[in-house]
């Protein structure tokens, strides 16, 4: 346990020493290619750190918000586009970054309808897992397969909402719903 933790903590400190050295370095270089050579370790880091973590779940979710995400959006950076282009402060480049968030766009901003869907994802969710463990050993895997699924598309979708509310609370910008 105690070397989960300190796996844990090695692991997002290095996230954060990372995208602030992103953020600090980077902003300061001119052209795209200087920042791609600077971003290059970055880029190799963000691949190979989720590995440091011991369960499957969080090398997972570490994966996909830091090796596919938080490297496409550095890359997009490096070429004065996406997301990261814009943000001044440290804390919303490191939050943007690091959480798969979305800005509103202009025909969004008036709509202020509250979508009934989380809840039924939230419903939804353990009573698939319930599912999947009483029809483990005695359905068809094809059966037990299609659940596996359905529960990864409404975890991903449960992970982005919660990130979303994350990145409205410390940034305060607000998010287009997942």
């Amino acid at each position: 346990m105690a070397e989960q933790l300190t796996n844990l903590i090695i692991f997002f400190s290095t996230i954060v020493a990372s995208l602030s050295y992103s953020y600090l370095i980077t902003s300061n270089l001119q052209t795209p290619t200087y920042k791609l050579i600077s971003l290059i370790p970055i880029f190799y880091l963000f691949t190979t750190l989720p590995l440091l973590l011991s369960s499957p779940f969080a090398t997972a979710v570490a994966a996909f918000f830091f090796t596919w995400l938080a490297n496409f959006k550095l890359l997009l950076f490096t070429f004065d586009r996406g997301p990261l282009y814009k943000q001044k402060a440290l804390i919303q480049f490191i939050t943007i970054a690091s959480l798969p968030a979305r800005f509103k766009s202009n025909h969004l901003l008036h709509s202020n309808k509250k979508s009934p869907s989380v809840l039924i994802e939230l419903v939804v969710f353990p009573l698939l897992i319930s599912l999947v463990y009483k029809l483990k050993n005695y359905s068809n895997t094809h059966v037990v397969l299609v659940i596996y699924f359905l529960l990864v598309f409404l975890l991903v979708d449960l992970l982005v909402f919660v990130s979303n509310a994350v990145v409205w609370t410390v940034v305060g910008v607000e998010l287009e719903p997942p």
